[in-house]
């Protein structure tokens, strides 16, 4: 997997060292429509969140974007992310991919909910930036482009970890080690016992 997709998984997920597999059940999310689709309604949420975070109403709604089961085989360092939903390779493919020569690019100046934030573009602009270079730190700043921002990089997406914790404790060291690193970190924090003084101490 290229860096590229290493720092894709790094922005959606919690950082985990490895080798990355993305298995798509379909090939949807190479639809430019379906991109498109899936990055108007993220940006509405963030729209949506903003509005709540300020009024103190209503939680979690980057969990109706899909939900990403991660699968972790730790002794071969190998991870693999079933993206059920198409949220993590259209991501991708808005930020990376071009269709007919195209760039995903989002309109800097678009208000409000009833209206579209993205389209493709030849030649990115003054209003329509592209998302790679949002991701690039190459466009100018704007209110929607510190949107995206927070989108991509510190929103936190659903994703289901499907493996049992005690294959990641320590999956790099020998059962001994492992044995006694448990022993240890169970004592580790331990508060002192306090000495009993007895008279002839005194």
């Amino acid at each position: 997997m290229n860096y590229k997709f290493q720092t894709l998984m790094a922005m959606i997920m919690h950082v985990k060292t490895g080798f990355w597999e993305v298995e798509k059940r379909n090939d949807y999310a190479d639809d430019k429509e379906l991109v498109k689709s899936k990055y108007e309604d993220i940006f509405k949420n963030e729209l949506i969140r903003e509005c709540y975070d300020a009024t103190h109403i209503g939680n979690g709604l980057y969990k109706y974007i899909g939900t990403v089961t991660v699968f972790g085989d730790f002794k071969k360092n190998h991870f693999k992310a079933v993206d059920n939903y198409n949220t993590l390779l259209s991501l991708y493919n808005g930020i990376y991919k071009t269709f007919g020569g195209r760039k995903l690019c989002l309109d800097t100046k678009a208000h409000g909910l009833r209206t579209e934030y993205f389209k493709y573009c030849e030649v990115e602009d003054e209003q329509y930036v592209s998302v790679e270079s949002i991701v690039n730190g190459t466009c100018k700043y704007t209110p929607n482009v510190r949107r995206m921002i927070s989108v991509l990089f510190s929103r936190d997406f659903q994703y289901l970890e499907n493996y049992n914790p005690d294959q990641f404790m320590f999956f790099d060291y020998s059962e001994e080690e492992k044995e006694k690193i448990v022993k240890e970190s169970k004592r580790f924090y331990e508060k002192p016992t306090k000495k009993k003084i007895t008279k002839d101490e005194e």
